[in-house]
């Protein structure tokens, strides 16, 4: 069963939720980009590395996880005004236009939704370790896109309060 992303009337692509559960609120799947959608994945995409670059980006500031509880207004202003927060706009902004659906076509209700590049990570994980590694380019990489869902209507762990502590933040 293929569920399919669409954003303004424009497929972007599709996933069958495989690595998740379909019964549950919280759903998971290797992504699979449409050429119609290409041009739009960047944005998409941007979301995770920019909320774990948020803690780059304030500590740039002299602001600490404490200033967080004290001071939000500071630590808002100071993501606002960072390039990792500036593409963590970007992305909601279009992650905001996103509807997922159904494979008959039914429109999906969903509390989070979270596009990755995998990409993203592995050059994350570079960068936190200061070393460099030689990554070889395989072609046909089966997986490079993950989608997951938490749907409306479910009990469940807040995902901002998760996205934060990610960062390594509190969001209370």
């Amino acid at each position: 069963m293929q569920y399919t992303l669409w954003s303004r009337g424009v497929l972007i692509g599709e996933t069958d939720f495989a690595l998740g559960s379909l019964n549950g609120p919280r759903m998971a799947g290797i992504f699979h980009p449409a050429v119609s959608g290409m041009m739009l994945l960047p944005t998409l995409t941007a979301m995770a590395p920019a909320i774990l670059g948020l803690t780059g980006a304030l500590k740039r500031v002299n602001l600490t996880p404490a200033d967080a509880a004290c001071d939000p207004d500071a630590v808002f202003a100071a993501i606002a005004d960072s390039p990792e927060g500036q593409q963590m706009y970007a992305s909601a902004k279009e992650i905001e236009q996103l509807e997922l659906r159904a494979p008959g076509g039914r429109v999906i209700e969903y509390e989070s939704i979270l596009l990755s590049d995998l990409e993203d990570f592995a050059k994350l994980a570079e960068r936190s370790t200061g070393t460099k590694k030689r990554r070889r380019k395989r072609r046909g990489d089966p997986i490079r896109y993950l989608l997951t869902v938490t749907l409306s209507g479910h009990e469940g762990d807040d995902v901002d309060d998760r996205l934060f502590t990610m960062a390594g933040w509190s969001a209370h």
